[in-house]
């Protein structure tokens, strides 16, 4: 009797020191990222100036200079590319929930996928959609004055701004055509080569499958050629946006 009633009792303190626990990895977690932020910018700002070094933050549609004799600039940089590496890890998530948004019996990756998106998940797919163009339009408005004010962009009326943000955000979401590329290519790959049943491989033939839905009836015998040709689809208008993207960006900072 006495063994069966220490067994609850310890389960039900293990339950009440978990979330604390829990609570208090997220908080150091969070902690960490301006410190490592505000030390890679010191970083960038001792070996930077030693080489005579600039940062170039890509933004695709325009290449944002910060020279790293400042160090002002240097944390304004280490701030903003993370901030852009973040923009674009999400649009992925995004781009990968909505294609497998009818999976009942997701794998480990498309699990964790969803987690990471918490109630952005439970969202409508354009709401999906627009909430990163929105963040990204929001943020180009935001930090474009700090921007003019050193010099690293003209300036624009709210008009030109508005319309750079969008395009910026375009471009973010630019950024996923070379995830579908590398998922398609890992469908081909899984499908004619058995390459075990990894998580990853199923998340890329169920994303791929869906992607190129449109496409299913390309089919010539046992060789189903729609992966294919969505694979060059996508790697054409790739290249067309990554040219064509630009091109507008400058004729708008005129």
């Amino acid at each position: 009797m006495s063994i069966r009633a220490e067994k609850p009792q310890h389960s039900l303190l293990a339950a009440l020191k978990s979330p604390p626990a829990s609570k208090a990895r997220t908080w150091v977690s969070l902690l960490a990222i301006p410190l490592l932020l505000i030390v890679r910018a010191g970083l960038y700002r001792q070996l930077g100036s030693a080489i005579n070094w600039t940062a170039q933050l890509n933004l695709q549609v325009v290449v944002l200079p910060f020279h790293s004799q400042f160090g002002p600039r240097m944390l304004l940089y280490s701030v903003l590319s993370f901030g852009w590496f973040l923009a674009k890890f999400y649009i992925w998530l995004i781009v990968i929930s909505v294609l497998n948004r009818n999976d009942l019996e997701p794998g480990a990756l498309l699990k964790y996928v969803r987690l990471q998106l918490g109630a952005i998940e439970k969202r409508s797919m354009a709401l999906k959609f627009a909430l990163p163009l929105a963040a990204i339009l929001v943020a180009w408005a935001v930090l474009s004055p700090l921007l003019q004010k050193m010099a690293i962009v003209p300036s624009s009326s709210l008009l030109r701004l508005a319309e750079q943000g969008i395009l910026i955000g375009l471009a973010g979401y630019l950024s996923a055509t070379y995830l579908l590329a590398v998922l398609l290519f890992l469908h081909l790959l899984n499908t004619y080569v058995y390459l075990g049943e990894w998580s990853i491989w199923r998340l890329a033939s169920l994303t791929s499958r869906q992607f190129v839905k449109p496409l299913s009836g390309l089919r010539m015998g046992r060789f189903d050629l729609a992966a294919l040709v969505g694979l060059v689809l996508i790697v054409a208008i790739a290249q067309l946006a990554d040219w064509a993207l630009p091109e507008v960006y400058q004729r708008l900072a005129r």
